[in-house]
C-alpha cells in the first residue's frame, strides 16, 4: 500500500493523464489514465449454423475496441490497455509499438497486392 496523498499524485501527473485524483480514492487504486479511445471495428464473427447443417457460418459484425494508456501510482511502467467485449490485456509501450508496426506492415502488403 502506498502512503502518497492525492496532492502528491497530482504533482507527478504526466501530461497525458486525464484521471481524477482525490484522497477518497484508495491509494492502491490510484493511477494515471489517458482519455479512453473507442475504435469502432468490424469483426468476422462466427455464427451458429442451422440445426443439422454442421456448416460454420461467418458474418461481419460491429463491435468496439477500447484503448487507454495507464500507469499505477509509484510504478515506472506505462501500459497500453485494450479491451473488447469485456476481455482485455495490457501491453508494454514496446509491445504496443511492435503491434503498431506489424499492423502497418500487414496493411501495406494488402495495398501492394490489391486486396
Amino acid at each position: 500500500m502506498s502512503d502518497h496523498s492525492a496532492s502528491d499524485f497530482d504533482l507527478q501527473c504526466p501530461g497525458w493523464c486525464r484521471a481524477q485524483h482525490g484522497d477518497e480514492i484508495h491509494p492502491d487504486d490510484r493511477r494515471h489514465e489517458s482519455e479512453i479511445v473507442v475504435v469502432p471495428v468490424a469483426e468476422n464473427a462466427r455464427t451458429s449454423a442451422p440445426a443439422g447443417n454442421g456448416a460454420v457460418h461467418r458474418r461481419p459484425d460491429s463491435t468496439e475496441v477500447f484503448l487507454v494508456v495507464h500507469q499505477q501510482l509509484g510504478e515506472p511502467d506505462v501500459w497500453v490497455g485494450l479491451g473488447v467485449d469485456g476481455r482485455g490485456m495490457d501491453l508494454s509501450l514496446e509491445s504496443a509499438q511492435r503491434v503498431h508496426q506489424a499492423l502497418g506492415d500487414l496493411l501495406s502488403i494488402t495495398r501492394r497486392k490489391g486486396a
